[in-house]
């Protein structure tokens, strides 16, 4: 099985876990990744990049400066901007947000819900995941035909043509 077979794997049954979906950044650096994969609404991407979220995010900051897992609502009084009740409004009412970090470079996931929280057994499986993903996505070369179909499988999550790569 090729490297992108067995990233690619890693999502199955995600979207189930994460009805209201999830945005996984893999190796970043800051404002950029190797890899995002996002399958949040349409309406909450399009919102998310048109009010620059990204810089005031307290889930990406806090994914930059910590390892381990913190749930959304822990994060609500270090968010002046508002992202995480603006989210709200598009059903991620619940959400959790975890990070790992390897000897170059760190990834983060963030996965929301209008169910709940998360329970532990649901973050245990998330944090899993994100290392096997980070572990997985370090030995893809880039350019490679396992580098372009990870981007087509990303570009397909968040419904985005490959044009708009």
């Amino acid at each position: 099985m090729s490297h992108a077979d067995n990233l690619i794997s890693l999502f199955d049954g995600l979207k189930a876990r994460s009805p209201a979906g999830f945005a996984i950044g893999l190796h970043l650096d800051y404002t950029t990744s190797k890899y995002i994969f996002q399958a949040y609404s349409r309406e909450w991407m399009e919102v998310y990049s048109r009010r620059g979220f990204l810089l005031s995010d307290p889930t990406v900051r806090w994914g930059l400066e910590n390892t381990g897992h913190i749930r959304w609502s822990e994060l609500e009084a270090a968010d002046p901007a508002g992202v995480i009740e603006a989210a709200k409004g598009y059903g991620l009412d619940f959400g959790v947000s975890v990070a790992i970090a390897g000897t170059e470079s760190q990834s983060l996931g963030s996965f929301a819900s209008s169910e709940g929280e998360f329970s532990e057994s649901a973050i245990d499986l998330f944090s899993e995941r994100l290392s096997k993903m980070h572990e997985i996505s370090a030995k893809i070369e880039p350019e490679s035909n396992d580098d372009k179909r990870v981007k087509r499988f990303a570009a397909s999550l968040s419904g985005i043509g490959l044009h708009d790569l």
